[in-house]
Protein backbone atom coordinates (compact mmCIF):
# COMPACT_ATOMS: atom_id res chain seq x y z
CA UNK A 1 0.00 0.00 0.00
CA UNK A 2 1.10 3.62 -0.99
CA UNK A 3 2.56 5.75 1.84
CA UNK A 4 -0.18 8.49 0.94
CA UNK A 5 -2.70 5.80 2.03
CA UNK A 6 -1.37 4.54 4.81
CA UNK A 7 -0.51 7.73 6.19
CA UNK A 8 -4.49 8.94 5.45
CA UNK A 9 -5.65 5.59 7.16
CA UNK A 10 -3.67 6.92 10.62
CA UNK A 11 -5.35 9.76 11.00
CA UNK A 12 -8.92 8.86 9.76
CA UNK A 13 -8.26 5.74 12.82
CA UNK A 14 -7.41 8.75 15.24
CA UNK A 15 -3.52 10.02 14.74
CA UNK A 16 -3.63 13.76 15.02
CA UNK A 17 -0.54 13.58 12.78
CA UNK A 18 1.05 10.39 10.84
CA UNK A 19 4.20 10.51 9.04
CA UNK A 20 4.69 7.16 6.74
CA UNK A 21 8.51 5.82 5.25
CA UNK A 22 9.63 3.83 2.29
CA UNK A 23 13.19 3.54 2.28
CA UNK A 24 14.69 6.16 -1.04
CA UNK A 25 10.75 6.45 -1.78
CA UNK A 26 8.48 9.94 -0.26
CA UNK A 27 7.93 10.19 2.88
CA UNK A 28 3.82 10.21 3.86
CA UNK A 29 2.95 13.16 6.31
CA UNK A 30 -1.06 13.74 7.54
CA UNK A 31 -2.57 15.67 9.15
CA UNK A 32 -7.00 15.60 9.05
CA UNK A 33 -7.72 16.03 5.32
CA UNK A 34 -4.64 16.91 4.44
CA UNK A 35 -1.39 14.78 3.05
CA UNK A 36 1.81 15.95 1.64
CA UNK A 37 4.32 13.65 0.35
CA UNK A 38 8.38 14.40 0.68
CA UNK A 39 10.76 13.04 -1.54
CA UNK A 40 13.91 12.35 1.08
CA UNK A 41 16.77 14.97 0.31
CA UNK A 42 20.17 14.13 -1.00
CA UNK A 43 22.34 12.68 0.72
CA UNK A 44 25.89 10.39 0.10
CA UNK A 45 24.91 7.41 2.20
CA UNK A 46 28.03 6.67 4.60
CA UNK A 47 25.67 4.62 7.25
CA UNK A 48 21.97 4.37 7.47
CA UNK A 49 22.20 3.50 11.41
CA UNK A 50 20.52 6.34 13.36
CA UNK A 51 18.69 8.16 10.28
CA UNK A 52 15.22 7.06 11.75
CA UNK A 53 15.89 8.44 15.34
CA UNK A 54 17.08 12.00 13.57
CA UNK A 55 13.99 12.31 10.99
CA UNK A 56 11.82 12.11 14.96
CA UNK A 57 14.44 14.52 16.41
CA UNK A 58 14.60 16.83 13.62
CA UNK A 59 10.44 16.66 13.48
CA UNK A 60 10.32 17.43 17.54
CA UNK A 61 13.05 20.07 16.83
CA UNK A 62 10.86 21.79 14.17
CA UNK A 63 7.92 21.60 16.41
CA UNK A 64 9.41 22.87 19.52
CA UNK A 65 10.47 25.62 17.34
CA UNK A 66 7.21 27.19 16.77
CA UNK A 67 6.85 25.95 13.17
CA UNK A 68 3.55 23.91 12.17
CA UNK A 69 3.60 20.16 11.41
CA UNK A 70 4.38 19.70 7.63
CA UNK A 71 7.10 22.67 7.71
CA UNK A 72 8.69 20.46 10.46
CA UNK A 73 9.02 17.37 8.49
CA UNK A 74 11.73 19.29 6.62
CA UNK A 75 13.90 19.87 9.78
CA UNK A 76 13.75 16.12 10.24
CA UNK A 77 14.16 15.06 6.56
CA UNK A 78 17.33 17.55 7.10
CA UNK A 79 18.26 16.08 10.46
CA UNK A 80 17.69 12.26 8.08
CA UNK A 81 20.09 13.42 5.54
CA UNK A 82 22.89 15.01 7.77
CA UNK A 83 23.00 11.72 9.91
CA UNK A 84 22.89 9.73 6.55
CA UNK A 85 26.02 11.31 5.40
CA UNK A 86 28.16 10.81 9.05
CA UNK A 87 29.40 6.89 9.86
CA UNK A 88 28.51 7.91 13.60
CA UNK A 89 24.84 7.01 14.97
CA UNK A 90 24.67 10.47 15.88
CA UNK A 91 25.87 12.97 13.54
CA UNK A 92 28.57 15.45 14.33
CA UNK A 93 28.06 18.78 13.84
CA UNK A 94 23.65 18.94 13.90
CA UNK A 95 22.50 21.80 15.19
CA UNK A 96 19.16 24.27 13.76
CA UNK A 97 22.41 26.20 11.30
CA UNK A 98 23.10 22.57 9.47
CA UNK A 99 19.24 22.20 9.61
CA UNK A 100 18.36 25.17 7.97
CA UNK A 101 21.62 25.23 4.96
CA UNK A 102 20.35 21.42 4.17
CA UNK A 103 16.49 22.66 4.06
CA UNK A 104 17.79 25.70 1.97
CA UNK A 105 20.05 23.10 0.22
CA UNK A 106 17.13 20.92 -0.83
CA UNK A 107 14.84 23.32 -1.85
CA UNK A 108 17.23 24.28 -4.62
CA UNK A 109 17.65 21.13 -5.88
CA UNK A 110 13.67 19.98 -5.53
Amino acid sequence: MPTRDLARGLVERGAAHAIVTDSANPLAAAAPGEVHLFPPFPARVESVNGAGDSLAAGLLHGLADGRGFFDAVLCGLGAAAITLEDAATVARGIDPKALEERIARARVIT
